[in-house]
């Protein structure tokens, strides 16, 4: 960090102290975190059982399962942590009031966790994997200032010593937000053709990780996946922050 960054922070700190962002106590100077504070950060309980995204039956890996397999794209899906609690307050922070910081803070957890696979032996690591973030529109992309995905995607990258693609995936238009559709058949239908991958041979026989911040249905991943594979990709991976549920529309009994 250069010397204008740090005064620049110091400034801010001074006018503005920082708060946690999951309990609101004031964060000190020499700080590890930028957004959380040590006991709130340390909290936060690491995935260890997962399940086919698909069908939610389990699977020790997080493997799509034999019958899923057979009608979707993505091979595999990793999540960090549920989207529950602070992890979901600082989730909608970043993502609707495009907090940056607190994607940085989460990607630390994020990239201990990827970590944490490739030496459990659930996640495959070759050293030749290609990590691409899951795209945003260009409009969406200049209104927030940054892709909170890619933000993970190059911590991921800088700790697994693996280069972070871009440009390769790319979001059409016409994409309503995945977070205001309520019901599965809805989200699936919303995200069906809506990526493309422009550049077929960055990813030709490869294994790509495919990184995002939150996962619910999967079909936002599964349509990235459908379109890297048709791009000739040979496995494709989801590691997402986290895992969310659908909630039921007001007055649904479901």
């Amino acid at each position: 960090m250069s010397i204008y960054e740090q005064t620049k922070n110091w400034l801010l700190d001074i006018f503005f102290p920082p708060l946690c962002v999951a309990c609101g106590a004031m964060l000190g100077g020499g700080r590890k975190y930028r957004c959380f504070c040590r006991g709130c950060f340390d909290s936060i309980k690491i995935q260890n059982r997962f399940m086919c995204v698909f069908c939610s039956s389990p699977s020790s890996a997080g493997n799509t399962c034999p019958f899923c397999i057979k009608k979707n794209y993505l091979d595999q899906l990793l999540s960090a942590v549920e989207y529950g609690g602070m992890v979901r307050v600082a989730i909608k922070e970043t993502k609707y009031r495009y907090i940056k910081n607190i994607a940085e803070d989460l990607s630390r957890l994020f990239a201990k966790f990827i970590l944490k696979n490739i030496k459990s032996g659930k996640l495959e690591f070759t050293g030749r994997e290609v990590i691409l973030p899951v795209p945003l529109t260009r409009l969406r992309f200049n209104r927030r200032g940054f892709n909170q995905a890619m933000v993970l995607a190059e911590r991921v990258g800088l700790d697994a010593g693996l280069e972070t693609g871009d440009g390769i995936l790319v979001k059409k238009f016409g994409l309503l937000n995945q977070a205001d559709i309520k019901t599965k058949s809805e989200r699936i239908k919303n995200a069906s053709g809506k990526y493309e991958c422009i550049k077929p041979e960055s990813v030709t026989g490869k294994v790509i990780w495919l990184i995002d911040d939150v996962a619910t249905t999967g079909a936002t991943l599964n349509d990235c996946a459908r379109a890297l594979k048709s791009a000739g990709a040979r496995r494709v991976v989801g590691l997402v922050m986290a895992k969310g549920k659908l909630r039921p529309k007001a007055g649904s009994r479901n």
